[in-house]
């Protein structure tokens, strides 16, 4: 069953829109979800919950930066499937929708759980402009769109390279970017078989906009945004966990930012 709030609609789209087969890409159209759809969110959100209460010794920061109306694009670093069910119970809000990789829709009961939580589906390492026209059209409309910037799973725990992907759609829809720092989702399975409880934290930062272009290329614009987001996501993190990032100079920026803040607090 796909997300009832997704209506694909077949219209011109901008200049250049088109697919490599020359036929124009389906505009996508999101619709405020119905009665039922907020209340199977709502249900949803209060078992996602209180299984990680049960199974997990969860801690959540930074709640007062989650935006209670208006857009943001919503990034994360991504260790483990229980990432996004773990954020999505944190934002109490019904116009949250995410981009997930389309080869976890083999999976009945994972698909069922990430479309009724607003999940659209995106192709990895493929162009899937209806994916991207969603969630550019979803931030228009003032919704919360979420995606994981490093494109996967990082089987270590430590950032990886980041992709271009959520920096242009911050840049085309105009939108902020809220960002989400996770540890110890990727310990949570591995505990449960040794009947433990993994602590696990959730920390979201305050809401940033990426700079404007001054000069260079559009790629090295998104280069620069690119960077821009990860040191954010690497700002929230413990120093094992920055992987590439760990001795950017932007990311030791926002270090300092972070010390002085907390000096005159």
């Amino acid at each position: 069953m796909s997300d009832p709030r997704v209506r694909q609609a077949v219209n011109q789209p901008p200049s250049g829109d088109r697919s490599r087969h020359g036929a124009t890409a389906p505009d996508v159209t999101v619709r405020a979800p119905g009665r039922l759809a907020r209340f199977r969110v709502r249900a949803l959100r209060v078992t996602v919950n209180a299984l990680f209460a049960l199974l997990t010794r969860p801690t959540y920061r930074g709640l007062e930066n989650i935006p209670a109306s208006g857009p943001c694009l919503l990034v994360f670093n991504h260790v483990s499937n229980l990432d996004p069910p773990l954020i999505f119970g944190q934002i109490k809000r019904h116009d949250l929708a995410a981009l997930v990789a389309s080869e976890y829709r083999a999976n009945g009961f994972y698909r069922r759980a990430i479309e009724w939580a607003g999940g659209s589906w995106i192709r990895r390492g493929a162009s899937d402009r209806a994916a991207l026209r969603f969630a550019v059209n979803a931030m228009q409309q003032g919704w919360i769109v979420g995606i994981a910037p490093e494109g996967g799973r990082s089987k270590s725990g430590q950032l990886r390279d980041g992709k271009p992907g959520p920096s242009f759609l911050a840049i085309h829809a105009g939108a902020p970017l809220l960002p989400v720092g996770l540890t110890g989702t990727g310990s949570i399975t591995a505990s449960l078989k040794r009947l433990r409880r993994a602590p696990i934290s959730v920390t979201f930062g305050p809401l940033f906009t990426l700079p404007a272009q001054q000069a260079g290329s559009h790629k090295q614009h998104l280069q620069e945004c690119t960077t821009e987001i990860m040191c954010q996501l690497a700002a929230l993190l413990p120093a094992d966990a920055r992987g590439v990032y760990a001795d950017s100079p932007r990311l030791h920026e926002l270090l300092t930012d972070q010390r002085h803040d907390r000096a005159f607090a």
